[in-house]
C-alpha cells in the first residue's frame, strides 16, 4: 500500500484488477499508447507448469504490441533460468523454459538486452536471486544499407621506398597515379546458392593498374593486405596464380591476379564480407537494414576495434525439410531464387540432403525420368522478429509456390 500511495503523490495513476493478456479491451486504457510496459516475475499461479506460463508470457506479448508506442520496449522480470537464453545462468533445458525469445517473437518483439535484477531499487523487495530480460519492438523490413571506406596507400613497387616507422610518404597530387592505379566500388549481383556467407548482391571494391613486372608484385599487396587484416583473421592461399583472401567463418572475400601480358594487377574485394568480418557482425543481411540501432552505430564512424554489438539476441533458427519430384528440366538455381522470394531471406541456408531415381527394371514410378529431391532449410532473422508460427507460414507458402511457379510434385 505504502508503494501504491507513493506513486500517486507523484502523479501515477494506479488500476486494479488489470488482464495483462488483454490491456487494449481495459476501459482506462482505451486510446492510451506506453513508452514502457513492464511485468515484474509473472506466474499463472500456484504449481503451473512451463507450458501455462509460456502461454501467459506469449498472450502478454501479444497484448502489450497494441499500447506500445513505436519505439516502446517491454520489461520482463524472469527467474534465473527460466528465460531459457544462454544469459541465464544455469541455463535450463529449452523445452522446461518458458522460451522468453520465442513468446516475444509471436508478438514481433525481439530480445535486445539481458541485465540483473537490481533488488535495491524497488522499496522493501527482498532479493531471491532473480535476473531481467528487457525485450524491444522490432520491425520486419529490409532495405539497403551504406557504409564508410577510409582512404589508404602502401609503398609497393620499383623505385618507391617506405620510410621507417613514424615517417609517410606524402602524395602531392593523385594525377601522377592516374594512369597507373584506377578504382570502382558499386553493387554486383550474383545467382549463387543459399548459404550463410554467399550474397547474391553485394558491394565490390575492383582495383587495377600497370605494374612493371606485375607477378612479382602480387605477393607485396597480399603481403600488404595481410598485416592489415591479420588481426581479423584473415589468410592467403594460392591457387592457379592468383591469391586469394579468405577468413572463417565467410570464407573467401578477394582475390589479387597479375596478367603478364598487359603488366595489369588486380585486386577485388567483397566490401560486405570484410565489413562483416571487421566488426563482428553475425549475419551480412544486417548492412541492408535500415534499422535506426544498426545505422546509428556507425554514424558515429566506429573503429574496427569496437565491434557491433547486435540489438537481436539469440535469434531462434527453425529447420524444416522439403522434398519434391523434378523432372530433367530442373533448374537448383530458380529454386534457390524461390526460396529466396518466399522466405523473405530469412533463409540462411539450404542444403541437398537427398536424391533419389527410380531403376527402371526394379522401380514402379509412374515417371521414370522425374528425380526426387530432399533439401534442409535452415530459417533465421537478425534483424527482426520471426516467431515458429511465421517461419511455418512462409515454408508452406513454398511450397505452394514450387507446385505453382515451377510445376514440381511436393511430396
Amino acid at each position: 500500500m505504502h508503494n501504491v500511495m507513493c506513486l500517486c503523490a507523484v502523479g501515477g495513476e494506479v488500476l486494479f484488477e488489470v488482464d495483462c493478456t488483454r490491456l487494449s479491451e481495459c476501459v482506462c486504457l482505451r486510446g492510451r499508447q506506453f513508452d514502457r510496459v513492464i511485468f515484474n516475475f509473472p506466474h499463472c499461479g500456484r504449481k503451473s507448469g512451463v507450458t501455462k506460463n509460456r502461454l501467459l508470457l506469449k498472450h502478454f506479448f501479444l497484448s502489450c504490441v497494441g499500447v506500445l508506442k513505436e519505439e516502446g520496449e517491454v520489461l520482463v522480470s524472469l527467474c534465473n533460468g527460466q528465460g531459457g537464453t544462454p544469459a541465464d545462468r544455469p541455463m535450463r533445458e529449452w523445452h522446461n523454459s518458458w522460451q522468453v525469445v520465442a513468446m516475444a517473437a509471436e508478438a514481433g518483439l525481439i530480445l535486445n538486452e539481458v541485465r540483473p535484477f537490481d533488488s535495491e531499487k524497488p522499496d522493501g523487495y527482498q532479493s531471491t536471486g532473480e535476473g531481467e530480460e528487457c525485450v524491444g519492438e522490432g520491425e520486419e523490413c529490409v532495405g539497403e544499407g551504406e557504409e564508410c571506406v577510409g582512404e589508404g596507400e602502401e609503398c609497393v613497387g620499383e623505385g618507391e621506398e617506405c620510410v621507417g616507422v613514424g615517417g609517410y610518404v606524402l602524395r602531392p597530387s593523385l594525377l601522377e597515379r592516374e594512369e597507373v592505379l584506377h578504382g570502382v566500388s558499386g553493387l554486383v549481383f550474383q545467382r549463387v546458392p543459399i548459404s550463410p556467407w554467399s550474397p547474391p548482391a553485394f558491394h565490390q571494391l575492383l582495383l587495377w593498374g600497370a605494374w612493371p613486372k606485375a607477378s612479382q608484385s602480387i605477393p607485396d599487396l597480399g603481403r600488404s593486405l595481410q598485416r592489415l587484416l591479420t588481426p581479423y583473421g584473415l589468410s592467403l592461399t594460392e591457387e592457379q596464380g592468383s591469391l586469394w583472401l579468405a577468413a572463417e567463418p565467410m570464407g573467401r572475400l578477394g582475390r589479387l591476379w597479375a596478367d603478364d601480358l598487359t603488366d595489369d594487377v588486380s585486386v577485388c574485394l567483397n566490401l560486405d564480407l570484410l565489413a562483416s568480418l571487421v566488426y563482428s557482425l553475425p549475419d551480412w543481411r544486417l548492412l541492408w537494414s535500415p534499422d535506426p540501432r544498426f545505422l546509428n552505430h556507425f554514424l558515429l564512424r566506429p573503429l574496427p576495434e569496437q565491434p557491433f554489438h547486435p540489438f537481436s539476441l539469440f535469434p531462434q533458427s527453425f529447420v524444416y525439410d522439403i522434398s519434391f519430384w523434378a523432372g530433367p528440366d530442373w533448374q537448383e538455381a530458380e529454386f534457390h531464387a524461390l526460396v529466396r522470394e518466399a522466405s523473405r531471406e530469412t533463409v540462411e541456408n539450404v542444403t541437398l540432403i537427398d536424391t533419389y531415381t527410380p531403376n527402371t527394371q526394379t522401380d514402379t514410378h509412374p515417371d521414370i525420368t522425374h528425380t526426387s529431391y530432399c533439401y534442409r532449410l535452415t530459417y533465421r532473422s537478425h534483424t527482426h522478429a520471426l516467431s515458429h508460427t511465421l517461419a511455418l507460414k512462409r515454408h508452406t507458402h513454398l511450397q505452394g509456390l514450387l507446385s505453382t511457379r515451377m510445376h514440381l510434385t511436393v511430396r
